[in-house]
């Protein structure tokens, strides 16, 4: 389930998940377990801007007025890139396809993104929107002000979900 830290943007804004509209007709629940919309929410007049109709899954962030938030879902994996303003979609990444589903959180710094799914940890070119490389492992983020990006490493447990396995790598990302 995704941490719903909000965000601060940069329009007076904070970007949080809400709860989702969006529900299965047959059985009134949400469509997709552990996904929700993402909503701005004008901090100044105390109003809602606008909620994605996709519904996301994992930790956003939030750069140079662009959200980057990952579709979690069953078949469903796809790094969208927000405009701050409306939340229309700019662009889309999509990992390859033994790749099921984005976990943890992103981390967003000057010229890529970084994402974790349930196979790896990928680059993604902010100007391409391409991967730039991957590292096989996967868990939670996070980015030194050195340029090292740590990955929590993380297994399935036997109630399929995943845990941390208390290891930590280190990826040096320049000279």
């Amino acid at each position: 389930m995704a941490n719903n830290t909000p965000l601060l943007g940069s329009m007076s804004d904070a970007i949080s998940f809400i709860r989702s509209p969006y529900v299965n007709k047959d059985n009134g629940y949400p469509d997709r377990q552990g996904a929700k919309n993402i909503g701005s929410f004008n901090i100044i007049d105390h109003t809602l801007n606008w909620v994605t109709q996709a519904q996301y899954g994992v930790t956003p962030a939030i750069a140079n007025g662009i959200i980057f938030a990952a579709e979690r879902g069953p078949g469903v994996a796809q790094l969208d890139a927000l405009s701050e303003k409306d939340g229309h979609v700019l662009w889309s990444w999509t990992p390859p396809a033994t790749d099921m589903v984005f976990l943890n959180n992103i981390v967003v710094c000057r010229n890529l993104a970084f994402v974790s799914t349930d196979k790896a940890t990928y680059a993604i070119d902010l100007a391409t929107h391409q991967s730039v490389w991957s590292y096989p492992a996967t868990g939670a983020l996070a980015l030194s002000t050195q340029g090292v990006l740590y990955v929590e490493t993380q297994t399935v447990n036997s109630s399929s979900a995943f845990e941390s396995n208390g290891h930590l790598i280190a990826i040096r990302l320049h000279n």
